[in-house]
């Protein structure tokens, strides 16, 4: 009969002739197959072949029976598997293990029985005659269990047939009803027929429902599902999401389960490749983040270098086939010595580490899985801690690349202050609609959710700043130049890398020194933009000088010029004449020699005021500055140093009311040597009230002296004083405005206008309308004792024109005017009481106020108000 051999996967024969498989053929084949197997079977049990060949005989005849009527596709799929790995092995090595347990060798070798019978295997394998040579095997190791009872030496061991693995139903007798041993006794007839029939059954749903497979087709299919490809055995159920072999072919429970071990790595490719692909097509709702994209690009890498690593393995096995053709005619032995087989184990060693690579992947694809920019990162990073160095070195290199979009924007925003991050990959954002006067303290946030782990709070601030730093001189100052970057752009390269190192930590320190050195040259440039060219210090300086009264006299002329017009209500003062009042301020004082620039910015503004509110309450200076000063001088600094400003307007307003309270009395007091009342007695009268009213006068001007000199000196003074050395030392804006902010509410907290000291303001607030008042109480004062020092003037002169005329007394023509007159030197009584009575109410509720307000000191412990105390307290009586 003329062959030829498979040209790939099988070794077994097929015909090329349907008509040489004739009765004549199949029976002669039936001959020689009786004649193997009774030499196997002789060979393996050292018996004689007469004993077994009637039952080989019958064993034959139901086998061929049952291969009567498959057809010629059946016969053509079942040569393509002769040899089941699954049956085959397992029994095969069951056979062996006995062998081995009994000890006995070969007669004519001496060779083991056990290496004997691996040979005769081999080689009866090879041979091709039968299309179930694995069910043949199972059957003589079921005689195998059996043939001592035959001997009649031993009685059956099925325990043993079962014990090496096999899975038919045990039986004593193989043959067609009514072909018993003559040894058996007639009463086994009925059991024998059961195991019979029980055997046929096995046998025929064995053939109807499975199909014994080689390792050799296992393997091959292993490739392929390696690959992501269904094979012609192992195929993708969707139902279970894994791959498996199909139902209807025959595989030991091991080799089942080696398969599917096998198959995992075809899985995880299948879902990475799968994963990999939806991203490239994506949804076009959500836009993919250059983070991401870097990351499965990185994933799309590894999946090619494995693709490579299955080249190899691939061509390994190729090779394998090949080899093993060309050293066929040798035994099984020769054959694994000489390394050319590439077996399921073989293949599950050569995938262990591709199979843990495309785990990690899918973990760490699983991991990141809805995260961009930092956050990704961050998740990459915390993955990379791993006590397996491969691991940590994947991860690593995942890492490194997924970095480098992130650094690309870092070195953008650093070099050019261009902030491009169409997905929100960034951990740093633009804020709409900013001013551009805000554009500093409000223009650009940090997102700490999208920082990278590696980058610390400070160097992300420091990143944030040097941006801003750029977008300021370019937006703000106007300048096109800001530095030679080109130099940088190469170390930036160098220096921003994470990833590559154990971990994916990188260079970090490299990282913060190249950030430094950029940071640096940067805020260099914008602190002497703003300090030569816009004159930051130089308005700091005017600000303190005229909203904190520090230029004590153009502060004096602007009250003295604007005292008359501040008297009127409110509503009906003009903000135009008050604009005049100021610029006549400023040409009669020292101001006048200022920078016109640094003039220019002062204002006078009219706050928001209630019709009972007079002009006084309502007069405000402001300075104005534009942009860039203006992120220094912001508009919630500017409301601060107005409050710092209406405080001591009004503080200096009460010393100024004092004053001309002062400069008042101080003429009318010699008029007065002494005062006569109704009835012609000499008294004290009203000298003594004007006295009293310069010693309450006295005590009010030093509470004003030491509260201004408090918070002139030790408040302003020294709060400036510390901020003018961190301006000097300023490397940066961020510094500046730092230090400034500090200063500026340091004055506000510590001048008692701060939240914790409301109270004391309230109090304070009570003195200042007391001295008020008292300023009003010694006006009226001075209009009496005025018009009473004209009546006494206009009576000498008269007096003096009548002696001068040599008239003496009162006798003669202004007799009559002069009788009906009041002597101008009586006070009505009524009226000295009255003024007594008001001067005693002022002064008691002044100690009042002035004892109230000093017993609120202790719920300032924040403040030091000690000397403050001791002065005020030392003049009250």
């Amino acid at each position: 009969m003329e062959v030829s051999r498979r040209p790939s996967g099988g070794a077994g024969l097929v015909p090329t002739a349907g008509s040489d498989y004739g009765a004549g053929v199949a029976k002669a084949r039936d001959e020689r197959t009786v004649l193997l197997l009774g030499e196997l079977c002789a060979r393996a049990h050292a018996s004689s072949p007469q004993r077994v060949k009637g039952a080989l005989s019958r064993s034959v005849g139901i086998i061929a029976a049952e291969n009567e009527g498959e057809s010629e596709v059946a016969q053509r799929a079942a040569s393509s598997s002769l040899d089941s790995f699954g049956m085959e092995a397992s029994i095969a090595a069951s056979v062996q293990r006995q062998l081995v347990r009994t000890g006995k060798r070969d007669e004519a070798t001496g060779l083991p029985l056990s290496v004997k019978f691996a040979e005769l295997h081999e080689r009866f394998s090879r041979k091709g005659l039968l299309r179930r040579y694995g069910s043949l095997l199972r059957l003589l190791n079921q005689l195998s269990g059996h043939w001592t009872d035959l001997d009649g030496s031993h009685g059956p061991n099925p325990t043993a047939a079962s014990g090496a693995g096999n899975t038919m139903v045990p039986f004593k007798v193989i043959g067609g009803e009514g072909h018993n041993h003559p040894h058996l006794p007639r009463g086994g007839h009925q059991a024998e027929r059961a195991a019979i029939r029980k055997l046929k059954y096995f046998r025929i749903k064995e053939r109807d429902d499975f199909q014994s497979l080689h390792e050799r087709d296992l393997v091959r299919d292993v490739l392929f599902v390696a690959q992501g490809i269904d094979g012609k055995f192992v195929k993708f159920s969707a139902s279970e999401d894994r791959y498996r072999v199909a139902d209807e072919y025959v595989v030991s429970a091991q080799a089942r389960e080696l398969v599917a071990n096998l198959c995992e790595v075809g899985w995880l490719y299948r879902r990475l490749q799968g994963l990999a692909e939806a991203h490239e097509a994506g949804d076009g709702t959500d836009p993919k983040g250059s983070t991401q994209q870097a990351f499965f690009s990185a994933v799309r890498g590894h999946l090619a270098h494995y693709y490579r690593m299955l080249a190899l393995v691939e061509s390994r096995v190729m090779s394998s086939s090949a080899g093993g053709a060309e050293h066929g005619e040798g035994g099984l032995i020769e054959r694994e010595v000489g390394g050319l087989r590439v077996s399921l184990r073989s293949l599950a060693i050569m995938l262990s580490e591709p199979t843990q690579q495309l785990r990690v992947l899918a973990i760490l694809c699983d991991g990141v899985e809805g995260l961009k920019g930092g956050a990704l990162v961050n998740r990459l990073f915390k993955m990379a801690k791993h006590g397996d160095p491969h691991v940590r070195g994947l991860v690593g290199g995942i890492l490194h690349e997924v970095c480098r979009p992130l650094f690309r924007m870092v070195s953008r925003w650093m070099f050019e202050g261009e902030l491009h991050d169409p997905c929100g990959e960034f951990f740093i954002r633009e804020e709409e609609g900013v001013p551009l006067d805000d554009l500093w303290r409000h223009g650009y946030k940090l997102r700490s959710e999208m920082i990278p782990s590696a980058i610390s709070g400070d160097l992300a601030r420091t990143i944030l700043r040097t941006g801003k730093s750029i977008n300021f001189l370019k937006r703000c100052c106007e300048v096109k130049e800001w530095g030679d970057f080109h130099s940088l752009s190469r170390e930036a390269e160098a220096s921003l890398r994470f990833g590559a190192g154990e971990g994916g930590g990188g260079d970090a320190e490299g990282i913060e020194r190249f950030v430094a050195k950029v940071a640096k040259r940067v805020d260099s440039h914008v602190m002497h933009t703003l300090f030569y060219t816009f004159r930051c210090g130089d308005h700091l300086q005017a600000v303190k000088r005229y909203l904190l009264l520090g230029q004590g006299d153009f502060i004096q002329q602007l009250m003295d010029l604007s005292g008359e017009d501040l008297n009127e209500k409110a509503g009906t003062v003009s903000a135009y004449q008050l604009g005049s009042t100021l610029e006549t301020a400023i040409r009669s004082s020292v101001v006048q020699f200022d920078d016109p620039e640094i003039l220019d910015c002062l204002r006078v503004e009219m706050m928001p005021h209630a019709s009972e509110e007079y002009g006084w309450d309502v007069f405000s200076l402001n300075y104005v500055v534009r942009s860039p000063l203006t992120c220094v001088l912001t508009d919630d600094s500017m409301r601060k140093y107005l409050r710092v400003f209406n405080f001591l307007w009004r503080l200096k307003r009460v010393e100024h009311a004092l004053c001309q309270v002062w400069q008042q009395m101080k003429p009318s007091v010699q008029l007065f040597g002494g005062v006569r009342n109704e009835d012609g007695e000499n008294v004290v009268g009203i000298k003594g009230e004007v006295r009293k009213c310069h010693c309450v006068r006295n005590e009010m001007s030093h509470f004003c002296m030491n509260l201004q000199y408090y918070i002139m000196f030790e408040v302003l003074e020294e709060g400036w004083t510390e901020f003018k050395s961190k301006m000097e030392a300023a490397e940066d804006l961020d510094a500046l405005i730092s230090a400034h902010d500090l200063y500026l509410d340091g004055v506000v907290e510590k001048a008692l206008l701060g939240e914790r000291s409301q109270a004391l303001v309230r109090q304070l607030n009570l003195v200042f309308d007391l001295i008020m008042r008292f300023q009003g109480f010694s006006a009226r004062i001075q209009e009496i004792l005025k018009e009473a020092s004209q009546k006494r003037r206009l009576r000498t002169l008269r007096a003096e024109v009548e002696t001068a005329q040599g008239n003496w007394g009162v006798d003669g023509e202004g007799a009559g005017e002069l009788s009906g007159q009041e002597d101008v030197d009586c006070f009505p009584e009524r009226f000295l009481y009255s003024t007594r009575y008001e001067l005693d109410a002022i002064k008691g509720d002044y100690k009042v106020l002035v004892d109230g307000f000093l017993k609120l000191f202790p719920t300032v412990p924040h403040l030091d108000l000690g000397l403050l105390e001791q002065k005020i307290s030392f003049n009250i009586s």
